[in-house]
């Protein structure tokens, strides 16, 4: 049975973007007891851009944990979904690269294991990363995708490795 784990808003705060400070909402954060949900979006939530986001066709967003699976599913497959190549090998390519200013970040939301950050994980490992700690952990060596959410930062390299450490190799 679906279960609301939390309920998360954001008030408009500046972030700098390359040259430029926009106003964002992105930096969210879950809130206590009951929240009102309208037809333009969860009250408390501020929206900096109402072109792209918020309104009543995004008012809002579920995503399970079986939601973020099918996610990295396909960059475990290197883009494919069964016989379907659903993203092209060059753009995996491209996303598997390691930046020129820091390395274990790749392209849009790979963070990779170049550095080995993610100790006893494969430095060809890497995560997918989104508010809140939603973490997608894709590793082709141990042919997994494993899915943690709201779990404290200095948890996550311990969750995995005590997962890698489990499974027979």
């Amino acid at each position: 049975m679906p279960v609301i784990v939390s309920v998360n808003v954001g008030r408009l705060s500046p972030l700098k973007v390359g040259g430029r400070t926009i106003r964002t909402g992105i930096a969210k954060a879950p809130v206590e007891g009951p929240v009102e949900v309208r037809v333009d979006g969860v009250a408390g939530d501020e929206i900096g851009n109402a072109t792209h986001h918020g309104g009543p066709d995004q008012a809002v967003y579920l995503y399970s944990a079986e939601d973020l699976a099918r996610y990295g599913y396909p960059t475990l497959r290197q883009g494919k979904w069964g016989d379907r190549q659903l993203i092209s090998r060059e753009w995996m390519a491209l996303a598997e690269t390691p930046g020129t200013v820091n390395q274990d970040y790749g392209f849009m939301n790979f963070f990779l294991n170049t550095s080995g950050s993610i100790p006893g994980a494969p430095t060809t490992a890497y995560t997918h990363r989104g508010a809140g700690n939603n973490i997608i952990y894709v590793d082709r060596e141990t042919d997994l995708v494993l899915v943690m959410r709201w779990v404290q930062g200095g948890a996550v390299n311990p969750f995995i490795t005590a997962v890698l450490e489990s499974m027979e190799r």
